[in-house]
């Protein structure tokens, strides 16, 4: 998890720096005061802030600090050999900040003639400068003219997986608002059901209005109800669009096709969700459909997929 302490600082190591605690935290230094000795008795030259270091360290997992004290939670590898240890951190480090979505996966980009990945300018927030230096300095993201950043070539397993995992979620995500969509729609012809009874009290046969959507989903309708209080039989058929916000709904080629076919007796409830706890709510209600939106201008009809067959 972020440590907020860290958007405080500008800066928080180069590789060279944190290879220097890494190592020293590696070869069982464990206090803070012991690693600032050691920092101004080093001989070479770092760029190294040791608070952000550590509370990075920290954050990652690998060690807690209590008051002066730094203790060891997590296997220090790699302290031996710069190099080995830029490679390991490199990966971990990638693979942490997209977990922790300090690197926007909506801002990443997959440059097809180079295939490689970029980050555009914004791709990681100003409040997490200290972050896109460290990866900066460790060579992991390049500067480009453009003010974006190319991705090290070695890292794109690391964000492949990365856009895997946000793959499932999304379908997860998806799955969540189908299932809302679908519970949602459901509270919209239950609404409709009492809407026609209330509409047909005086009826002799109310009782016989029927939800036809849970017999029978191809049906084109999801219920039949009694036009008036008149109708000797059952005539009237109605599709339940419930939506939120702007009116908007989606009708199948299928409920266009049955809509045609009833003509005047097919109406189109459109019932706000958000109100049909409201007393004496009212739906939107529309006769003949087929017909009505012919040249209408009060609506938008725009086709969202297409269906194509080999003939």
């Amino acid at each position: 998890m972020l440590n907020e302490k860290i958007e405080k600082f500008n800066e928080i190591a180069d590789s060279k720096g944190l290879f220097f605690v890494w190592q020293s935290i590696g070869l069982g230094v464990t206090s803070i005061t012991s690693l600032v000795q050691l920092r101004l008795h080093h001989t070479g030259k770092l760029c190294l802030d040791i608070i952000p270091t550590l509370l990075l360290l920290e954050e990652m997992g690998y060690i807690t600090i209590e008051g002066d004290n730094i203790q060891v939670i997590s296997v220090f590898d790699n302290y031996n050999d710069e190099e080995d240890f830029i490679a390991y951190f490199s990966e971990v480090l990638v693979d942490y900040l997209l977990n922790e979505e300090v690197i926007s996966l909506e801002a990443l980009k997959y440059n097809s003639p180079k295939d490689s990945f970029f980050l555009t300018r914004n791709g990681i927030k100003y409040k997490h400068a200290s972050y896109r230096n460290l990866l900066l300095s460790f060579g992991i993201l390049k500067k480009r003219d453009d003010g974006s950043f190319e991705f090290e070539k070695k890292l794109d397993a690391i964000i492949n997986i990365a856009f895997s995992k946000n793959k499932k979620k999304t379908e997860e995500r998806l799955f969540l608002e189908l299932e809302q969509q679908y519970q949602e729609g459901l509270a919209g012809e239950l609404f409709v059901m009492q809407y026609e009874q209330n509409r047909l009290s005086k009826h002799p046969k109310k009782d016989k209005v029927k939800q036809i959507s849970m017999i029978d989903v191809a049906a084109g309708f999801d219920i039949i109800s009694f036009d008036n209080v008149l109708s000797a039989e059952l005539n009237r058929f109605i599709e339940v669009k419930t939506f939120k916000g702007n009116p908007h709904f989606h009708w199948s080629v299928n409920e266009i096709r049955v809509s045609k076919i009833r003509a005047e007796h097919y109406f189109l409830y459109l019932v706000d969700y958000n109100r049909i706890r409201e007393p004496n709510y009212e739906p939107i209600i529309i006769q003949n459909p087929s017909l009505f939106f012919v040249d209408n201008e009060n609506w938008n009809i725009t086709p969202d997929s297409f269906l194509y067959e080999h003939v």
